[in-house]
């Protein structure tokens, strides 16, 4: 079985993001893993109706592998992940 391997891109703690809008951001993070040649980028949405359409509408879904420690930090947070294209 493939390891799987994360690495953190904790772009919300970034002042180059304070102008972008959400969609943004994600394209934004999703380049930077691209050019890491990451198939996917994973995120952890708040449980608010609108968030998680937000995240479905653009094209994210829930993720294969859960992150035990972010699960029992908030069990309503929705793991999610994103496959660039």
């Amino acid at each position: 079985m493939e390891e799987i391997q994360f690495r953190d891109l904790a772009l919300d703690e970034c002042e180059c993001i304070k102008d972008m809008n959400p969609s943004q951001y994600i394209m934004m993070s999703a380049n930077v893993a691209k050019s890491w040649q990451a198939d996917k980028i994973y995120l952890c949405a708040g449980s608010a109706e609108e968030t998680i359409a937000f995240y479905h509408a653009m094209g994210c879904s829930e993720a294969l592998e859960i992150n035990q420690a972010l699960f029992e930090a908030d069990q309503r947070d929705l793991q999610l992940e994103y496959v660039i294209q």
